[in-house]
């Protein structure tokens, strides 16, 4: 380490993770609310036609939205345990003895037959949220080398980042769990545990299928990293396991109305064309300034892993609304990471990256050929 932990008092040790722990789940709980509250005509994840919340939950939804059915799924399934009976005692003991429910219900029109799905969907949405702080944490620790106190101010930075995805765009309930998955697949990934890998990636494809990047990230890190009969397998694993789920999804579910893909692209060429406004330029021109300022000496893996976003800008002007940048989750943590470096190194925080940027040494033989 670039320093010791100086926390060597046995009962100093206690109060401070005590304390790290309830400010990091107290700024989760803010978040996840903040994301909750901030449900306008424009946000409201009850107000879209095609993605109602009730009509998410039991899928019965348009295409492709209830393909993204890993947390809506999970919710009919603790529903499914609890006795009708139960349910319904249940629902009314909650109107009843909390009116402020009920009157934040009726005010953004969500209906309150569906009180307790509500209620057990946004507690999934927060545990996501309080994953992704501990995700956030466990990947800048893998690909960084920096003082206690710097690690701790990593995910701190990243709630507070967070909400600028909030400001546009219909609130969606596989939003926080394709952060969270994403994340953490992005971890499991980088330290080459492939069982949990997968099993986290599968969950994150039957959340979006977005998750299908994490094969690109894959290809293009460990090129020449590992030998290639096993750099081969991995893509065709993971490629195989797209092809499946999204193949399941789409019979399970071929009866509900729309299509695999909406396409927005003439919307979005429009609302491109309106003139700049200085603070979004302002915003935009300091991105690239964190993202990109001394690039080369950035861990290789989120260099790599930043490639993502060449596909993802294209999918999201074709297939995304302009503005609503809530689709970027899945590179959330890369591009964090990468303004993250930046920030401690202007403020003279001591970081240094852990990945091994020299080139490969394993060279691979196909026939004649050497890679």
């Amino acid at each position: 380490m670039l320093s010791s932990n100086p926390r060597t008092n046995a009962f100093f040790r206690f109060s401070y993770k005590s304390l790290r722990f309830l400010t990091y789940f107290g700024l989760a709980a803010f978040v996840t609310a903040m994301w909750v509250i901030d449900m306008d005509n424009n946000t409201n994840m009850a107000d879209y036609t095609k993605a109602r919340f009730e009509s998410m939950i039991y899928g019965t939804a348009y295409k492709p939205y209830v393909f993204r059915t890993l947390l809506p799924s999970t919710v009919r399934a603790i529903m499914g345990l609890i006795p009708d009976g139960v349910q319904v005692d249940l629902a009314q003991g909650v109107l009843a003895r909390f009116p402020v429910v009920a009157q934040f219900m009726d005010v953004h029109f969500w209906n309150r037959e569906y009180v307790l799905e509500y209620i057990v969907a946004i507690l999934l949405i927060f545990l996501c949220m309080v994953g992704f702080v501990w995700t956030i944490r466990a990947l800048f620790r893998t690909l960084y080398e920096a003082p206690w106190w710097v690690e701790d101010l990593v995910p701190f930075f990243a709630l507070l980042v967070l909400p600028v995805y909030f400001i546009w765009g219909t609130h969606f309930l596989y939003d926080f769990p394709t952060l969270f998955l994403f994340s953490l697949a992005l971890l499991f990934l980088r330290r080459q545990q492939w069982p949990v890998f997968y099993v986290i990636y599968i969950l994150a494809l039957f959340n979006k299928e977005t998750a299908v990047l994490l094969v690109a990230i894959t290809a293009l890190y460990y090129f020449r990293r590992l030998p290639l009969r096993e750099y081969i397998l991995h893509l065709a694993a993971q490629s195989a396991l797209f092809l499946l789920v999204k193949g399941f999804l789409t019979f399970i579910y071929r009866e509900n109305i729309g299509r695999q893909y909406e396409i927005h692209f003439l919307l979005n060429l429009r609302d491109a064309l309106v003139p700049y406004e200085a603070p979004a330029l302002a915003a935009t021109l300091l991105f690239f300034i964190l993202i990109f300022r001394h690039f080369s000496q950035k861990p290789l893996y989120l260099r790599r892993a930043l490639l993502i976003y060449i596909p993802l800008f294209f999918s999201y002007m074709l297939m995304g609304r302009y503005g609503e940048i809530r689709v970027f989750y899945e590179g959330f943590a890369v591009i964090f990471l990468l303004g993250f470096h930046t920030f401690a190194d202007l403020l003279g925080w001591p970081l240094r990256p852990r990945d091994d940027t020299r080139p490969p040494i394993r060279r691979w033989r196909i026939g004649r050929w050497a890679v």
